[in-house]
């Protein structure tokens, strides 16, 4: 599957979209739009997902997918998928997403919040789950719910990141716009309490971030 043919319906309104949907109204579909501080610390978030698993063969679910820049960046780095399916409430995203999409690269209108089937392929189970910085506008506790659904619905992994709590104490006086610190300690037991195969990672941009991994292992 390469491209979306589907027809797009707009989501129903929820708080932690608004800020995505004044974005796409006020610069368009674009990066900007994504509400990410800027591009470099994106593709660093990438890299640390690269780090933590291998995507390669892989069936991915991108909830949050923005403009689909993971899948350009797994393609550009050669990390051939097998499917990559990106979730995105905004209809002119995903637009912008699928004319730019590598192979094997399709997008979705969805609210993966509320629509627990979005999180899986044509009914199927992906490998992964990811969130990037699509997780910022939420509460911690609908984020914990949010990836809780993720769990039950991949096969191998979910993967998410976001801004943490416990960072450089000059960073915690910073204006993140709408995004939100989560504890990262509260995230880190949550998932623990879910499967003991977890990797955490914080260092990566000076604590402003931190990301967790969780496996299932293998039969």
């Amino acid at each position: 599957m390469s491209k979306s043919d589907s027809t797009p319906e707009v989501p129903r309104s929820a708080p932690y979209l608004d800020p995505y949907r004044e974005a796409v109204d006020r610069f368009g579909p674009s990066f900007e739009a994504t509400l990410w501080a800027n591009e470099n610390f994106q593709t660093i978030r990438f890299q640390v997902f690269c780090s933590l698993f291998d995507f390669t063969d892989a069936t991915i679910v991108d909830a949050g997918a923005g403009d689909g820049a993971l899948a350009r960046y797994l393609h550009e780095q050669g990390i051939r998928f097998r499917q990559y399916r990106g979730l995105e409430a905004m209809p002119e995203m995903v637009e912008r997403a699928d004319s730019l999409a590598p192979p094997n690269a399709s997008h979705v209108v969805a609210d993966f919040a509320t629509d627990r089937s979005s999180l899986l392929i044509d009914g199927v189970k992906p490998d992964v789950i990811v969130f990037s910085g699509s997780l910022n506008t939420f509460t911690e506790r609908l984020a914990q719910e949010t990836i809780g659904h993720a769990w039950e619905a991949a096969k191998g992994a979910v993967l998410f990141n976001f801004l943490s709590l416990r960072t450089d104490p000059a960073r915690l006086t910073g204006d993140t716009g709408p995004a939100n610190r989560f504890d990262p300690l509260a995230m880190l037991d949550w998932a623990l309490n879910a499967t003991p195969s977890v990797a955490f990672r914080q260092e990566y941009l000076k604590g402003h971030d931190a990301t967790i991994a969780m496996f299932r292992d293998a039969d």
